[in-house]
């Protein structure tokens, strides 16, 4: 979504969903490390069953 093509409700439904996004963005090293690894393993299995 493009906050510049977002009027009225939809602005704050935006920024209610980018401040969500913020909150869960990982600031430890290894907790980001965890995410990423889990991602391209996921990501590994799901082209290995194609």
């Amino acid at each position: 979504m493009n906050p510049r093509n977002v009027a009225g409700d939809q602005a704050t439904s935006y920024t209610a969903v980018q401040a969500v996004w913020l909150r869960q963005i990982q600031t430890k090293p290894a907790d980001f490390l965890k995410s990423k690894f889990a991602y391209q393993q996921a990501r590994e299995a799901k082209h290995s069953k194609q």
